[in-house]
């Protein structure tokens, strides 16, 4: 939600209009707002990750159950809850983009995020498994996996390509919006 506010508030509150005067050009505004947004979330999601991970293992650490930094992919999972919650802000900043207003952008991202991509997998045949896997926040989420899924269709960094491209897809209809639009 988050991503939608970045840039919906800017119209609701008619801010877009000085954005606009200060760069004309309506491309660098967006991307600018992309780079700070997207690092922004990296970092603050980041700190808290390893919070919650260091935290969880010190509760949960026994002689059966460890797990450490030096693992197998746990590093790449850590750093993959950064990346996979930066892109997901700017696949909502792109719809917000798009949409202009926040209940319209907010009541999208989430009908698309926690409805109709996961309504996918119930496509008859193969066909609701590949393009569920396929959707952009379940692509997403396999970089956030320490272990590989089974029958996985996608790798952890095929996953988060795939979700980049969906999110880069939308970014650049918004981008061709803005441009077009008056504000």
């Amino acid at each position: 939600m988050l991503g939608v506010l970045a840039i919906t508030s800017e119209y609701s509150s008619g801010t877009i209009r000085a954005s606009v005067l200060a760069v004309p050009r309506r491309i660098p505004i967006l991307a600018a707002k992309c780079a700070v947004f997207a690092a922004l979330v990296f970092v603050i999601s980041e700190i808290v990750v390893l919070s919650a991970f260091f935290i969880g293992r010190a509760i949960v650490a026994t002689d059966r159950i460890t797990l450490t930094l030096g693992q197998p992919d746990v590093i790449r999972a850590l750093i993959g809850y950064g990346l996979y919650l930066s892109v997901l802000g700017l696949f909502a900043l792109a719809i917000g983009t798009m949409i202009r207003h926040t209940a319209g952008a907010v009541a999208t991202v989430l009908g698309l995020v926690l409805v109709i991509f996961n309504f996918m997998v119930l496509l008859p045949g193969n066909w609701g498994v590949h393009v569920y896997a396929y959707t952009p926040t379940v692509a997403g989420m396999m970089i956030t996996n320490d272990k590989p899924q089974l029958g996985g269709l996608l790798s952890a960094w095929r996953g988060i390509a795939v979700f980049c491209s969906w999110t880069a897809l939308l970014l650049a209809a918004g981008a061709w919006l803005l441009r077009r639009r008056d504000t």
